[in-house]
């Protein structure tokens, strides 16, 4: 039958249907189909000139002489204040072979600031009565109870609670066989498998070896630890780490674009930077296995297998939206309960780490960072009410000086400005 034709009464009541069938699927759990950010919905696309005011030209000048001094092919900023978007602004290029302005609606790599998304879903969990900090992650009682996590060679594996992953006291060690999420090829060869290894398989390699620390006793930051987390997250919600949470937390607050980014060039989406290694050792073996040797940015890492330790890819706007659902400003309604965003942010104990976030200061500023070959990301909740991020698409002998640099960079900036625009640009995404 052709629905073009259908009376307007007979096409309402099959749109009500259809919706009623939706929000019945929807609080009965039903597993959606699996997201592709390839057809997802494109939203209106912010552009620099709607950033331009009178006495936000220290931003401007600011990252028109950092893009030049630090020979960046490009960087992205965003400034929000009390939940609504003031200025986000790109400097560069999103790729060295165009002469194409980097703008606001660019996509960098977040590296690990992936983490603080992965924390973010795990608290929602907690919240929504799903899962408990202190649940065991492994054994028979544990969550993950497969045969890659069945049979460690540590009996204190048993220990390792969710929350122990969370602020990284799970009780692994870089010293041990270094980081496993980037020891694919590694792995490959000690396992006897071709190709790149699964997840599940770099999981059974590091459970052969003996905890250095007795679980929640030492603080050993652990990617591999929040890739354990995303398998979490799918155990208890019977979805694919990322499609929870484009399904929870993204797309019913209007994140649209966010999505775990591809390994290739070739591969990215179209929105997406090209990310760029200029330091000296920018050739690595493949993960695949190939032997070939290939850019440090496409083909060395498996983004799809770090995935939320390390994979996501954003544009600062869209970032910055989604900080604004769990910084705890009253300004706008969070996602997380208080309690859980107070959680996060806990470290009264000696020793204690925050929760998704890198670091929490004194004066109750907030911060996260990430870093991957061509790509450094940061975030900044300040307890002013100012929230910003830098996100760039290159990496160069001065890379590891980016965030103490930027973070100068920006607090003179920002006190330069008296008279901040009464807007919301977030209105126009």
């Amino acid at each position: 039958m052709n629905v073009q034709r259908i009376f307007p009464l007979k096409r309402t009541l099959i749109i009500l249907i259809a919706l009623s069938f939706y929000s019945f699927s929807m609080k009965n759990e039903a597993v959606p189909e699996p997201f592709d950010p390839a057809t997802a919905i494109i939203p209106m696309a912010l552009t620099n000139d709607i950033s331009d005011a009178p006495g936000l030209e220290p931003l401007d000048s600011t990252f028109q002489r950092f893009v030049k001094d630090w020979r960046l092919v490009g960087a992205s900023v965003a400034v929000m204040k009390e939940g609504k978007l003031l200025y986000a602004k790109g400097f560069g290029k999103p790729e060295r072979k165009t002469r194409e302005p980097l703008q606001p609606y660019h996509q960098f790599r977040l590296a690990s600031v992936s983490k603080l998304i992965t924390a973010t879903a795990i608290m929602k969990l907690v919240d929504d009565g799903k899962l408990n900090l202190n649940d065991r992650v492994f054994g028979k009682e544990g969550i993950l109870s497969s045969a890659a996590y069945s049979n460690p060679y540590d009996r204190r594996v048993y220990d390792i609670t969710v929350e122990h992953l969370l602020r990284h006291v799970g009780g692994w060690s870089l010293l041990t066989i270094g980081d496993p999420m980037f020891k694919p090829v590694y792995i490959s060869k000690e396992l006897g498998i071709k190709g790149p290894p699964s997840f599940d398989q770099i999981a059974s390699f590091v459970l052969k070896y003996r905890l250095p620390y007795r679980p929640g006793s030492r603080y050993e930051y652990s990617n591999f630890g929040y890739c354990v987390l995303d398998r979490v997250i799918e155990t208890v919600t019977n979805m694919p780490y990322e499609d929870y949470v484009k399904y929870h937390i993204l797309l019913p607050n209007d994140i649209r674009e966010m999505h775990i980014g591809r390994n290739m060039l070739d591969d990215r989406m179209s929105r997406e930077v090209v990310h760029y290694d200029d330091s000296r050792s920018n050739v690595r073996e493949a993960f695949d296995g190939s032997g070939k040797m290939v850019p440090t940015t496409y083909g060395a890492t498996d983004i799809r297998t770090l995935e939320g330790a390390g994979g996501w890819v954003a544009s600062p706007t869209e970032l910055l939206k989604l900080i604004s659902l769990v910084d705890g400003y009253s300004d706008q309604p969070d996602i997380l309960s208080h309690e859980s965003i107070l959680k996060m942010v806990d470290t009264d104990v000696p020793g204690r780490s925050p929760i998704g976030w890198r670091k929490v200061y004194d004066d109750w500023t907030w911060m996260r960072t990430g870093t991957l070959a061509g790509s450094s990301a940061i975030v900044m909740r300040q307890e002013n009410g100012f929230t910003w991020t830098v996100l760039v698409n290159t990496s160069n002998w001065r890379s590891r000086r980016f965030n103490s640099r930027v973070k100068w960079m920006m607090s003179e900036t920002l006190s330069k400005i008296e008279d901040w625009p009464e807007r919301d640009l977030f209105q126009l995404m």
